[in-house]
Formats: C-alpha cells, structure tokens, sequence
C-alpha cells in the first residue's frame, strides 16, 4: 500500500485536474476583498506547492504537519529554536559532524546544552537524565558509525520524564521506518538524500503529530524564514514517488557491496546495519 501511495504522492490539483501540481513562484497572493483569504498572503508564510508536499509528507509519516526546510541543517536548527538557555538535550554520541557543529555552536552562543551518551545503554542513559533535560536527540542508524538504536526503550523513557523524543530518520525515511507512530514527537530528515534522491535539490523536513509543536513549529518556520522554495518543493514531490524504488535498490547495493568489501585487502571493518543503502568502511 506504501508504494502505491508514494506513486499516488500529492496527484491532483483540484481546480484543474491536473495530474502533476503545478509550481506556484508567486510570493504574494491577491485576496477577491477585505477578509477574503484563500489561505494564503505570503510565500514564506505558505505556498501552494510547498504546501502540497508538506500535506503528502506528514500522510506517510504518520504525522499532523510538515514543515519544509531549504537544507537538512536548517530542520536541525528549527528544531534546536525550541529550546530556551539552560534546557540540556541528550544526543547521540556518534552524530553527524554537522549536527554536532551546530550543537557547538548552539551550547557557546544560547546557553542550550548537550550531553553525549551512549544510546545503546538505556540503564546509562536513564542515568544521565537531570532536571534541566528536556529531549532526547536519536539518529536510530548513527552516521557515520552505523551504530542501530532500539528507540522503544526512549519512548517509554521519554514519557515517564515528561521529555520530547526527536528522531533525525535520514537513513531510514519513512518507506522503512515511521517513528511518529510509534512513539516519537518529533521527526526530522535530511532530503537531500533519499527523500530528494536525485542530487538537484537541498532540502530538509521536520514533522510533528502533537498540536502544540505544530503551532510551535508554524510560528518559528515563518518566523526564522527556513522555508523551502516552490520549485525545490516541486522535486521533492517528484523525488516521492519513486523513492520505494530507490531505497529498495540502494539496500541490495549496499548488502553486495558490504559482502563484496569483507573480502578486499585494506578493509579491516564493515560498517553495515543491513536496514539501508549507507555503509561505512574502515
């Protein structure tokens, strides 16, 4: 049925008909009189074709809204703009080395702070927790180690401490995995990878099920200006509806090329979780 769906991705334009959505540029919106809305009055606000993906997105993951970012750092940021100086959030260890950056940065200038623990021991992360955590920071397939977290401890955790779970699924999207139903509060991904899947677009998404994080997420979106553009928005849509496809393929490449590289003179390690198309080697 997920196929089938990502095929079907954002199909039909209503007042048309058209079997493509077509690519809105327009950064203002003319109202029929004063109150008259059509939903719409600023592109950074909201626009039809951004909209139109956001819409599809949030159906496959499970969640209530999407929000589209101009890169995959600028989610993480959006994300980050949620805390306040003096909020603690619990991260991954093994991160991605951009996301660590900006956590860096974000702990010298606005006082959020960062610990690093060992997701693979919930007994040691359990113990990390202080009064000042406020989230738990996952990749469930670290990059670049390929460390694999079980993330249904953390969400049982997460409730009992009253904190925010925030999966970053860039590994995984949501053709293989959909934290929002199974626990999480907030997804995040890089589509310039999978998503996208066509090395043309930079792109990010966050996704959220909770009404307060969307109103939360609505305001700082406009507000920060992290928004996505029209056209860019438009290949994402296009990129949705073969990404079955292409994380089907990219997951029997990698097994080859895993199997194949354990044999290779040089290699000493192969760093594969089996579930994805990324494997590191060292």
């Amino acid at each position: 049925m997920k196929d089938t769906e990502l095929a079907q991705i954002a199909l039909t334009e209503d007042t048309t008909g058209a079997v493509a959505n077509p690519i809105y540029l327009s950064t203002a919106y003319q109202h029929q009189g004063l109150g008259l809305s059509t939903g719409y009055d600023y592109t950074r606000t909201k626009n039809p074709t951004r909209h139109a993906f956001e819409t599809a997105f949030a159906k496959l993951e499970g969640g209530v809204a999407s929000f589209a970012t101009a890169s995959g750092m600028a989610s993480v940021q959006l994300v980050c703009s949620l805390f306040k100086p003096g909020d603690e959030i619990l991260v991954s260890y093994d991160l991605y080395g951009g996301t660590f950056r900006l956590f860096q940065y974000y702990e010298e200038q606005y006082g959020v702070h960062f610990k690093y623990v060992h997701f693979e021991d919930v007994t040691h992360v359990q113990q990390q927790i202080s009064s000042h955590t406020k989230a738990f920071f996952i990749e469930p397939i670290s990059n670049p180690l390929m460390i694999e977290i079980d993330l249904e401890p953390y969400y049982k955790l997460a409730k009992q401490h009253g904190l925010i779970t925030i999966i970053d699924n860039t590994f995984l999207t949501p053709y293989l995995s959909t934290p929002l139903n199974d626990g999480a509060d907030i997804v995040l991904h890089s589509a310039t990878k999978y998503i996208g899947g066509h090395n043309d677009v930079l792109a990010g998404i966050v996704t959220v099920k909770d009404p307060d994080l969307v109103n939360q997420f609505a305001l700082l979106h406009n507000m920060i200006g992290a928004t996505l553009s029209p056209f860019d928005s438009y290949l994402l849509q296009r990129g949705l509806k073969t990404l079955h496809l292409r994380v089907t393929r990219a997951q029997e490449n990698a097994q080859r090329l895993a199997a194949r590289c354990k044999h290779l003179e040089g290699i000493q390690d192969v760093l594969y979780s089996g579930r994805t198309g990324m494997l590191s080697l060292r």
